[in-house]
């Protein structure tokens, strides 16, 4: 990773994303969500992608999902949060 796209990357670490899960609770970088797929729920993590400049999820497998994502369907299970 260039320090270019460190840096970039580095802006936007825990940052909240404008979003809220299902039970009101602020989504952020960095936090591991529980969502419901396939008939289970899955863990996925929060990250910032610098080639589109939005969040993504990043399911268990490292596949980075390329939709936006919308907060009433996740519940925050994990935060890398100070606050």
């Amino acid at each position: 990773m260039t320090k270019e796209k460190l840096k970039e990357s580095s802006l936007f670490s825990k940052a909240f994303i404008g979003m809220y899960d299902k039970n009101g609770k602020p989504i952020h970088e960095g936090n591991h969500v529980k969502l419901y797929y396939k008939g289970e729920y899955v863990i996925c993590q929060v990250i910032y992608d610098t080639k589109h400049g939005a969040f993504f999820i990043k399911w268990p497998d490292g596949y980075v999902n390329q939709y936006f994502i919308t907060g009433n369907s996740y519940e925050v299970v994990s935060s890398n949060n100070t606050e």
